[in-house]
């Protein structure tokens, strides 16, 4: 999560300095990282991301907002190298609902139509899940996450004019 943190911090879009020096460990709070480098980690980490879906690199991508980010969660959600587990899918879900409506609406073709049809299929469905069948609090607390994320997905794509049914 460091490095989720290093990347928000050399976004355009960071917080204070002092935000950064309260969460970073004081051998990390005074890395800067060049637009460069920062770029060059991204999409490395989009690269593992769309072999590998974990959920705490999804996280990290989350701290980017870059475009290149959210296009590879969305690749990612609609044709994963693997079936997703629970947490990567909540995660992946939860960082669309955050980026992608306000892409999509500076831009109607930041990714393709049939995808943006994809996911709102999966949102759609993820909006039926059941929380009770969680086995645990912690199952229950990620379905629960799910269909959340699902509802604010598709309420955020309605916002910017697309339809979601």
């Amino acid at each position: 999560m460091h490095l989720g943190e290093l990347l928000g911090r050399a976004s355009c879009m960071r917080d204070s300095d002092s935000y950064y020096r309260s969460i970073l460990p004081p051998e990390l709070a005074n890395i800067r990282l060049s637009p460069e480098t920062r770029l060059e980690i991204i999409a490395a980490l989009c690269l593992e991301v769309s072999r590998n879906p974990d959920e705490a690199l999804i996280k990290v991508l989350s701290h980017s907002e870059e475009d290149l980010s959210v296009r590879t969660v969305a690749s990612v959600l609609v044709k994963p190298p693997r079936i997703l587990t629970m947490r990567e899918l909540g995660v992946g879900l939860g960082f669309l609902k955050a980026c992608l409506p306000r892409c999509l609406q500076h831009d109607s073709d930041f990714i393709p139509a049939e995808e943006i049809a994809a996911l709102i299929q999966l949102a759609n469905e993820s909006q039926k899940t059941v929380v009770e069948e969680g086995k645990t609090d912690q199952e229950r607390a990620i379905r629960n996450h799910i269909k959340l994320n699902a509802e604010y997905f598709i309420e955020g794509l309605a916002d910017v004019g697309f339809s979601t049914d």
